[in-house]
């Protein structure tokens, strides 16, 4: 193995199975997920400053356990103290490692989204048992060799729907931009008012909003599609919160699924000054 694989391999955290609201899921180990992304602030300050923020659920989320720290060797007043572990679901260490907004954070984040899809792969398969270190070391590595390949390399706009009809040159102008759509900007595009599209969004599983702060998430099926994304923007007072956005693909599903006309669909993003402009 490469030196540079064997790096990739080693930064990265480990997952493991534990059963969070009566279901048994991956989770990964939030102390280090904090020392693999290098925060600046103690480990019991951001943990707690992170679920406060973004309203995350004990129970739901995460789950917390205590276990006894070992002692310091060679000291003769050291003892066992009890440390707080926090065990988060993928769906919240992602999120996490997004608004940390460093290069460690999406290469983690990446990492946990491949996580979720072997796992979804798994499921009509026998089951990848990740607390088995041959299986984990396995995924790692597979995960390693996939980000290298993947460097300096852009995400690809996922391919038309093979059961819809060719395209008209509307969507063939939409799947074929690159960046990001804010939710707005969709709606005007769908020729809907925002509050619409959202309802229609939430209704058919594309979105759910967080419990306690009523935020809209991309469901996850939908993510691992390239149909959504979420990016951190800056909230204020120096603090980050995740956005959804619509991708290209993404619009162009919208737009079949609801039987928009092709010729009714308005192109212009011209104002775009409070979101993140898509990019040509």
């Amino acid at each position: 193995m490469s030196s540079h694989l064997t790096a990739q391999v080693a930064s990265l955290p480990a997952i493991k199975k534990r059963h969070v609201a009566g279901t048994l899921v991956q989770t990964s180990d939030a102390r280090e997920l904090h020392g693999l992304l290098k925060v600046g602030r103690d480990f019991t300050t951001w943990i707690k400053g992170r679920i406060a923020q973004y309203g995350f659920v004990e129970g739901v989320d995460y789950v917390v356990t205590g276990n006894l720290s070992s002692p310091v060797s060679g000291s003769a007043k050291a003892r066992p103290q009890l440390v707080d572990t926090y065990h988060l679901t993928l769906g919240m260490a992602k999120e996490i490692a997004m608004v940390e907004n460093n290069a460690e954070g999406r290469r983690i984040r990446r990492y946990y989204i491949e996580c979720e899809r072997r796992a979804l792969e798994a499921a009509s398969q026998p089951a990848l048992d990740l607390s088995d270190p041959h299986a984990l070391r396995a995924l790692l590595l597979a995960h390693a060799e996939r980000e290298i390949a993947l460097e300096g390399r852009a995400r690809e706009a996922e391919g038309a729907l093979a059961t819809a009809a060719p395209k008209a040159e509307a969507l063939d102008r939409i799947a074929d931009t690159t960046g990001l759509i804010l939710l707005s900007d969709a709606a005007k595009t769908l020729g809907m008012r925002p509050k619409d599209l959202i309802a229609w969004m939430l209704e058919h599983r594309w979105l759910f909003r967080r419990r306690g702060t009523g935020r809209l998430v991309g469901m996850q099926e939908k993510l691992n599609a390239g149909l959504l994304d979420e990016c951190p923007v800056p909230a204020g007072d120096g603090r980050t919160e995740v956005q959804v956005y619509v991708t290209p693909a993404g619009l162009t599903r919208l737009s079949v699924a609801m039987g928009i006309a092709q010729g009714s669909l308005m192109l212009d993003f011209g104002s775009n000054a409070g979101g993140r402009a898509r990019q040509h």
